[in-house]
């Protein structure tokens, strides 16, 4: 896939997606300062966010070092099936995975 630019931080677009999905996905209603500080108890989570041009393709969580001391790569949001093949590849080529 050209042009895909990864970010590792929730820019603003990001993080208000990532919080939608995660209260759909949890069937809850999190006022964005409940998540954000959800996020912060949690310094060892790690941001990817997949872009291009000013479009969001996909965002994955992801830690290395953790209290379970597991690595975990998890996709939050992928904008389609070529898109999730790509961030699944770009994990096997970083992580190791």
């Amino acid at each position: 896939m050209e042009n895909i630019k990864i970010e590792r931080f929730l820019d603003r677009d990001a993080f208000s997606l990532f919080y939608q999905i995660f209260n759909e996905r949890n069937g809850c209603h999190w006022t964005q300062e409940q998540f954000k500080q959800s996020l912060r108890n949690q310094p060892y989570l790690n941001f990817l966010v997949f872009k291009k041009e000013d479009e969001i393709l996909g965002i994955v969580s992801y830690s290395i070092i953790n209290p379970w001391n597991k690595k975990m790569y998890d996709i939050e949001y992928a904008k389609d099936d070529m898109i999730t093949s790509y961030m699944k590849s770009y994990q096997k080529k970083v992580m190791g995975a």
